[in-house]
């Protein structure tokens, strides 16, 4: 009897602080997703000397017509967009596009980012800065953050 109300009291104490490991994990995990995305969409720009999109999507096929801070939990792709109109250039066997597709997030992580796609130019720059931020839905006490600074260079926080 003692025993088992020992084992009680451990578990009540030990199961809340394993929740907050399991949401540290998915979360940080969800950024490395899309660090790696990012940055394989910087090395695409360079070795093709080529501007890449990373954007949200809809379809997994092409970027998202008005992407919103909150759009960047779905689905988010990596394309080529020699022509520079912003959007996905159309598909070719020597350019298949897109490069690469990143199913929707963990439903249990919220992640936000910028209100328009991130691009990289032929030298591997980014268009602009971005910043990305990643939180357990749950509570929000897991939060990581993700930026691409102007150089090009993405770092997880």
């Amino acid at each position: 009897m003692v025993t088992t109300a020992i084992s009680a009291i451990l578990l009540g104490v030990a199961a809340p602080s394993f929740v907050d490991v399991v949401q540290a994990t998915r979360t940080r995990s969800e950024a490395q997703e899309l660090w790696a995305l990012l940055n394989r969409a910087r090395a695409e720009a360079v070795r093709r000397n080529v501007a890449v999109l990373v954007c949200p999507s809809n379809d997994g096929a092409s970027c998202a017509s008005a992407p919103t801070a909150g759009s960047w939990s779905g689905t988010r792709i990596a394309c080529y967009d020699a022509d520079g109109n912003g959007d996905c250039d159309a598909s070719t066997a020597a350019s298949p596009n897109p490069i690469r597709v990143r199913n929707a997030a963990d439903a249990s992580v919220e992640v936000s980012g910028p209100a328009a796609a991130v691009r990289f130019n032929g030298h591997g720059t980014a268009a602009g800065s971005a910043s990305f931020t990643l939180r357990a839905r749950a509570d929000g006490s897991a939060s990581t953050t993700l930026a691409v600074a102007r150089i090009g260079a993405v770092r997880i926080d």
